[in-house]
């Protein structure tokens, strides 16, 4: 019997039984989401010289006012004039604002970061890396022991000044504007550089951005999605248009003031800063013995909805807002003695928000201070809702008040007499009572977004340090440490980087190392790519800041020099290291796994073509498939077949190793070097979607991890899925070892063997035929003749021929390898042997019935057409390569009429005149040799008839997958526009028209599949 959803078993209950169902749902959230949140850290950077908690809190008492001029080195834009009755285009009211000392200095160094990439990156970035760092040096948590930790990291942002900056040359956009601006960078870059596993987002709610940041951290530690939590906001000011744009809506105050809640109140005044908190559930924060600041109790979120306008705010979402807080931290009202308010300083926001405190707050007959900081410092916008955050955690912890600037008498929209709210315009003790302090913290945004959070005295010694004036007013505390005494900052900015990125001359503050060993030139070229003025032999490249763009740079730069490296090295050794990995490899050419010097096997000349003239990164060619089984495959058993299929088949053993004098292979003996690579990938909790991620994700690491002079070449992933649950496996082998067809002989040959050895019976595979080192041998004897050499007349011909295009219909830019679209057809068993009947190499069949359906539409006259061969063609009758496993492809271009009078007998006159039957292999050769030019790749057609899969063993693999999936590079441009694939399965021929979406309407396309298996139907009745 099948068990019932849970939607039908709720939908079978009473409606009283749904209810009651609801309401133990609603009291166990309740339940939940009141959990006390313990703030055990603080950093932060705000105007007026705060560099942490302890200088905030003097600044706050002291009554600080950091609002200045605009600083020379960010804008120049005059302000309005004197007087002026309405905004002035182009103008700002006020040059006034709450500004950093330095926005440009940032220790790259310490976070590993090169000053290319430092340049490009958003200074918020770099401003929230430090201060993220001070948040957890005060919660007395080192980087290093959270690392792997389930720790979140929310972060409020929203303004992207800087991508407008500098960027009036195109030229100047790199690799790095894209990560070095992103908001998902800001928050993700540190949860990368920590090597943090929790929930990491950057929040964009305009003005209450950090305060809704907070709120989602608090609910995450809550519903234990992580176990510490970074929260917070950053915002800086570096381009005028938000000022001037601020100043055409009437908002900033023309006298550089913000005077919340007064009468002469003109508008708001612009801060910038950054701050970050840790928190913990407050359970775990007191079993740790972490210092326990302050304890947040609720929060709520909302939106105004359709209030008067976009941007006003709406009295009855903020008096919704507030209760919703009280009511989840289980707070009354009238325990609230202090509100840090959103208090801009604006005619219309003020009155608003008075009234909405009004309805929620001080009519109890109890008094309650109104604060605002942005008095202080301004409106730092993303970061305004942590900086108020901060003031209240440090107030209730301290039971002093600070004052608010600018305030002599209430708007005269307010009527503060039914209440018991008032300004404290010095600072105010809060005396101790017998509940602990409790205060409240609000935060709008202009886009709606609404949040209020509850925050209470922890009233526990847990060692925290004290702040200035702290229990005793005369005394003074232990202050922050300044940024340049805890960092070594260096002014990074694009187009004003110092020191300058090197240039490769002494001149440029970056000497170069003396002589010309390999350690030499890998430190001087570390150093050139880094910008690090000394690297040391026991440095690694990704620990001094390296990433994968600069990687390949290095590979570049040191091949120049004579040095080859792969990005692996980069990775897993020092410089010294590496020197010890490259000795290694010259010698695993002559010797490598127990392999001598008569081991050594030719390049073939797809591999020669390919190695010079394609990608100069090899170890990334592999070809992959996932394969969806029809049972749960033990990896113990997998690996036991792995090895058997690997020391059967000798391309499954090769190697290749890059020497100063060009790639060489060489071949290892059954049984030596590392055994194929199994594995197994838990999916028992994963969808399928996060699956497939996972499996993709897999892909390419196993793919960059690849050393293809030791081995092995064979990767299997096993997915499992649980008990009785169906495993998918991945497989990935790399190109060198096998081609399309290849890579099905040896899934057929692991599974069978798997079969047999999980029943306990004899493995019984088809016998090997000519070992692919013996054919490799062979060719490279035939490209040495002058018989190969006599053909390249013929390709020279082909290339220089004249042909039409194909004309399309559907531009839509540069057609990419994902833009890839596909449709599908079979032909039975009876319509595929007529077919086979007609010609048993079925490449003209295919080619002839592809040319009749493009005919309609492609002008007549004659066309290039690339031909994948996949026949294991030997130029030599004496060799079987039926059951041979390999890399046989070859690609070569053929030049075949189009238009009505298409034929298949015109086909395979064009066809015999080809060298070699069609191989190419020869002419492959001697073109890469001469860097006359490819001529592969140049085709906008193509025809890749695989052959028969199950290579006469008795149908279709078992274990083939029901959907085989493979993960290339998606982004890869392509001159291909449309590719016909065939393969026989069994007995039946399945038939793809691929083609771009970005050149193709698939209406159309479709109609030209339609047309092809028509023409294919035409010939097998013939």
């Amino acid at each position: 019997m099948t068990a019932a959803s849970i939607t039908e078993r709720l939908h079978r209950l009473s409606p009283g039984r749904r209810a009651e169902v609801a309401a133990r749902m609603n009291r166990a959230a309740e339940a939940v989401l009141s959990e006390p949140i313990a703030l055990v850290g603080i950093g932060c950077r705000f105007p007026g010289g705060v560099s942490g908690p302890r200088s905030y809190w003097r600044n706050l008492l002291a009554g600080w006012n950091a609002v200045r001029d605009v600083p020379s080195d960010r804008w120049d834009v005059d302000t309005a004039p004197a007087g002026a009755s309405a905004p002035v285009p182009g103008r700002a009211t006020s040059r006034r604002g709450g500004f950093l000392d330095d926005v440009a200095g940032f220790d790259a160094e310490h976070f590993k970061i090169t000053p290319q990439e430092a340049a490009a990156m958003d200074p918020q970035q770099r401003l929230l890396l430090e201060v993220a760092w001070e948040a957890l040096d005060d919660a007395g948590l080192q980087p290093p022991a959270i690392a792997g930790s389930r720790t979140g990291v929310f972060v409020g942002v929203y303004y992207n000044d800087y991508l407008r900056t500098g960027h009036d040359d195109i030229a100047a956009v790199d690799a790095y504007t894209t990560t070095g601006n992103a908001h998902s960078v800001t928050a993700g870059r540190l949860s990368y550089l920590l090597d943090l596993s929790g929930p990491c987002m950057a929040v964009d709610t305009a003005c209450s951005s950090s305060l809704v940041a907070v709120h989602l951290a608090c609910q995450s530690l809550r519903l234990r999605e992580c176990d510490t939590a970074l929260a917070g906001g950053v915002s800086l000011m570096l381009a005028p248009e938000t000022q001037v744009a601020l100043s055409q809506w009437g908002m900033l105050s023309p006298k550089g003031r913000c005077g919340a809640f007064d009468a002469d109140a003109d508008g708001i005044v612009r801060g910038e800063g950054a701050g970050v908190i840790v928190l913990k559930r407050l359970v775990d924060a007191v079993t740790a013995g972490d210092q326990v600041v302050a304890v947040l109790r609720g929060s709520a979120t909302n939106q105004d909805g359709r209030s008067q306008g976009l941007t006003a705010p709406s009295v009855l979402a903020q008096r919704d807002v507030l209760s919703e807080a009280l009511a989840k931290a289980g707070i009354a009202p009238s325990s609230v003695g202090f509100i840090e308010t959103h208090g801009t300083g604006t005619s219309l926001g003020d009155p608003i928000e008075f009234d909405a405190l009004s309805m929620v707050y001080g009519r109890d007959g109890g008094r309650c201070a109104l604060g605002s900081v942005k008095t202080n410092m301004g409106h730092l916008e993303a970061a305004a809702g942590i900086a108020g955050l901060i003031k209240a955690a440090l107030v209730v912890r301290s039971g002093v008040i600070p004052p608010n600037l600018h305030f002599r008498r209430w708007n005269a929209a307010i009527d503060p007499g039914p209440t018991g709210f008032y300004v404290p315009t010095e600072a105010t003790r809060w005396d101790a009572a017998p509940h602990p302090r409790v205060a409240a913290v609000s935060s709008f945004g202009f886009g709606g977004t609404n949040a209020h959070l509850l925050i209470e005295e922890a009233r526990l010694d847990t060692g925290a340090r004290p702040l200035p004036g702290e229990d005793d007013t005369t005394a003074t505390a232990a202050d922050d440490p300044l940024p340049i005494d805890r960092w070594r900052h260096e002014r990074f900015w694009r187009g004003r980087t110092e020191p300058s990125p090197p240039s490769g001359s002494a001149e440029d503050g970056i000497p170069p190392t003396s002589g010309d060993g390999v350690v030499e030139i890998l430190q001087d070229v570390f150093q050139r790519a880094l910008g690090r003025r000394q690297v040391r032999p026991q440095d690694n490249f990704f620990e001094l800041g390296g990433d994968s763009l600069t990687a390949m740079r290095v590979v570049s730069m040191a091949r120049e020099r004579g040095v080859h490296l792969r990005v692996e090295d980069l990775r897993e050794a020092s410089v010294a290291g590496m020197v010890g990995r490259l000795a290694s490899a010259a010698a695993s050419v002559a010797s490598a796994a127990g392999v001598d010097a008569a081991s050594e096997v030719p390049l073939t000349p797809v591999q020669y073509h390919y190695l010079h003239l394609a990608d100069p990164a090899p170890e990334a060619w592999d070809t992959q498939a996932l394969l969806d089984c029809d049972e749960r495959i033990d990896p113990d058993l997998l690996l036991q077949a792995a090895s058997r299929v690997v020391d059967r088949h000798d391309a499954l053993r090769l190697r290749l190793a890059r020497t100063p004098s060009g790639w060489r292979q060489t071949l290892a003996p059954p049984g030596s070097g590392p055994a194929p690579h199994v594995e197994s990938l838990d999916l028992s909790r994963s969808s399928d979607v996060a699956a497939l991620a996972m499996f993709r994700s897999r892909a390419g690491e196993l793919q960059a991890a690849r050393d293809l002079r030791t081995g092995p070449l064979v990767s299997l992933v096993v997915g499992d899925r649980g008990p009785g649950r169906p495993s998918s496996v991945l497989v990935s082998v790399h190109h060198l070892a096998v081609d399309g067809h290849s890579i099905w002989m040896l899934i057929y040959e692991l599974f069978t063997a798997y079969r047999a050895l999980s029943e306990s019976q004899p493995v019984e595979l088809p016998e090997p035929t000519t070992p692919y080192a013996v054919w490799a041998r062979q060719e490279a004897k035939r490209a040495a003749s002058g018989d190969v050499r006599a053909q390249l007349a013929y390709w020279a011909e082909q290339d220089a021929a004249e042909t039409v295009q194909v004309p399309v219909n559907h531009d839509h830019g540069p057609a990419l390898l994902g833009s890839m679209q596909s449709s599908t057809a079979t032909l039975d068993a009876s319509a595929t042997s007529s077919l086979l009947a007609v010609d048993p190499d079925l490449v003209p069949l295919l080619l002839t019935a592809l040319l009749t359906s493009l005919s309609d539409w492609v002008p007549e006259g004659e066309i290039r057409v690339d031909l994948r061969d996949h026949g294991r063609r030997s130029t030599s009758p004496d060799l079987d390569l039926a059951w041979t496993m390999g890399w046989f492809t070859s690609v070569y271009p053929v030049v075949v009429p189009i238009g009505p009078s298409v034929s298949l007998e015109g086909v395979r006159r064009r066809l015999t005149g080809v060298p070699d039957h069609g191989s190419g292999y020869g002419a492959l050769r001697h073109l890469t040799e001469e860097g006359a030019r490819d001529l592969t790749g140049r085709s906008e057609i193509s025809v890749n008839y695989t052959g028969r899969l199950d290579g006469g063993a008795g149908g279709p693999v078992r274990y083939a997958a029901t959907q085989a999936r493979a993960f290339p590079d998606r982004r890869i441009p392509i001159s291909r526009l449309i590719e016909l694939k065939a393969v026989i399965i069994g007995d039946t021929l399945h038939t793809t028209l691929a083609y771009s979406r970005d050149r193709f309407r698939a209406d159309f396309m479709d109609a030209a599949a339609g047309r092809l298996v028509a023409a294919l139907h035409e010939h097998a009745d013939i």
